[in-house]
């Protein structure tokens, strides 16, 4: 009975996925596009927000490569950030 029912559900995952036109599936983004749409956000909003995955180096990364965007640096004025080490201070007093 289980096996039938993660058939039937298997077959109809497949055709849903099948089914989704090229242009709806996710294309590869790459850091410097995300950087971009994220420095372009505040255009259109006065708060932008990130999230962050703890200990995710990559999340860590992103942001270094957010604070020295010089589109970053000539929009944005304020940073607040929620438990920031010092050791990074200086990349943000710039």
């Amino acid at each position: 009975m289980f096996q039938a029912l993660v058939a039937k559900f298997s077959a109809v995952t497949a055709i849903l996925i099948s089914a989704t036109p090229v242009s709806a599936q996710r294309a590869v983004v790459h850091e410097k596009d995300i950087v971009r749409a994220i420095v372009e956000q505040f255009d259109r909003s006065d708060l932008v927000g990130l999230g962050e995955l703890h200990g995710s180096q990559a999340d860590q990364d992103l942001r270094f490569q957010i604070i020295h965007s010089k589109a970053f640096a000539r929009k944005v004025h304020i940073i607040v950030v929620e438990g920031l080490n010092a050791l990074y201070q200086e990349d943000l007093d710039r």
